[in-house]
């Protein structure tokens, strides 16, 4: 019984049933699509020309302007900014969440 009310109160039965989702992209859905594919296209030819490379034994080299400064590294990292941004809002909420639940 409590299953099939269940069921009524959600609306089963009461027409076809359908699962089409109508989604339209907007501008920031665009932007976001054309910042993705700037920024990976730009890590892998970084990628292709040597940085990011992990060597099994390394020697001991550093330039700064050209390592730290590299506009390959900078683009890796605007393209994870995202992520990280939404592991971070993750994190705060859940704690949000465990702090009121106490």
């Amino acid at each position: 019984m409590l299953t099939a009310k269940s069921m009524k109160a959600r609306g089963y039965g009461i027409k076809k049933r359908t699962s089409y989702l109508s989604y339209n992209f907007r501008r920031i859905d665009y932007l976001f699509l054309s910042l993705i594919l700037i920024t990976t296209i730009t890590s892998i030819l970084g990628l292709l020309q040597g940085y990011g490379r992990i060597e099994v034994y390394p020697t001991i080299s550093f330039n700064i302007s050209r390592d730290i400064l590299s506009i390959y590294y900078l683009s890796f990292l605007i393209l994870l900014i995202p992520m990280i941004y939404m592991e971070l809002r993750e994190r705060m909420v859940w704690y949000e969440f465990r702090t009121k639940k106490q």
